[in-house]
């Protein structure tokens, strides 16, 4: 087992020559402060694991300057403060080969802040008995084919109590409404919900390439326009805006209307965003 002496990582059983050089690559590729963290008894195994998936999934990206150093040290400080706080009756190896896997994946977006956080908080909540048993593979696939703006869209739905984002397409019939021929002027526009509470004028975003990658992963999913509450107020506010801009692009206002539908989590949606905020 690994203790702490003087400052310093020492090995206090005895080991091979292989064991001690993987052991030096460790060391010297894990923050020192998060290697304490992470070899604390209270880590147990886990802890140690922990450090040798790190250490092995990021050692050469490291060593030939692939992956930033910075990057990588604020994603193993961040877990390793998370898991710290694990009461030690709760760390659990069981998803082991989940843990494995999402490590790996987090390199390829490693350089993105939100994504880089959302790593931190599900590698820890995966040796957490109390929050992974509804953890599995395809988390790490997930997280992985998310952007800085989808991981936005998802954030948006984390923060509204209610879990839901309006979606608004506008299009421009190119005769009358009767003709029924129309083309899209834009599409996927919604509204962070915890902004409109509280500013008099939020920003209306198109993220429709992030909501079809969502909805794609089966982590939400569109249906028809909402009644929630206050939703009628929300839905007026985008059509006046994209009204605004619609007239500001010489489109025919008298020849636009709005598609209005909701944006809601799915099951897996559910399970996915409490294991990653």
């Amino acid at each position: 087992m690994q203790t702490l002496k003087g400052g310093d990582i020492n090995m206090s059983d005895e080991l091979t020559p292989a064991d001690e050089f993987a052991w030096k690559q460790v060391v010297d590729t894990i923050p020192k402060s998060s290697l304490e963290k992470l070899c604390d008894p209270i880590c147990d195994v886990v802890g140690r694991g922990i450090a040798g998936c790190f250490t092995y999934i990021f050692y050469k990206p490291l060593e030939f300057g692939i992956v930033s150093k910075k990057h990588f040290n604020d994603l193993v400080n961040g877990t390793a403060d998370k898991i710290s706080k694990i009461p030690k009756e709760n760390i659990d190896n069981s998803k082991a080969d989940q843990l494995l896997n999402i490590i790996e994946n987090s390199k390829h977006s490693i350089s993105d802040d939100e994504i880089r956080n959302m790593y931190k908080k599900i590698i820890a909540n995966t040796v957490d008995n109390r929050k992974n048993k509804n953890i599995n593979n395809y988390f790490a696939t997930v997280i992985s084919n998310l952007s800085s703006e989808s991981a936005e869209v998802l954030r948006m739905l984390y923060k509204n109590e209610i879990k839901w984002l309006p979606y608004v397409k506008v299009v421009e019939f190119l005769k009358s409404k009767s003709d029924g021929a129309m083309r899209v002027i834009s599409t996927g526009n919604t509204v962070n919900l915890s902004e409109f509470k509280k500013e008099t004028n939020p920003k209306v975003v198109m993220m429709e390439s992030s909501i079809n990658v969502l909805e794609s992963l089966g982590i939400i999913t569109k249906s028809g326009k909402s009644r929630e509450e206050n939703a009628e107020e929300v839905y007026l506010f985008m059509r006046k805006k994209l009204t605004k801009e619609a007239r500001k692009a010489n489109f025919d206002i008298d020849k636009i209307e709005f598609v209005e539908k909701t944006i809601n989590l799915t099951e897996l949606g559910y399970e996915f965003i409490n294991i990653c905020y």
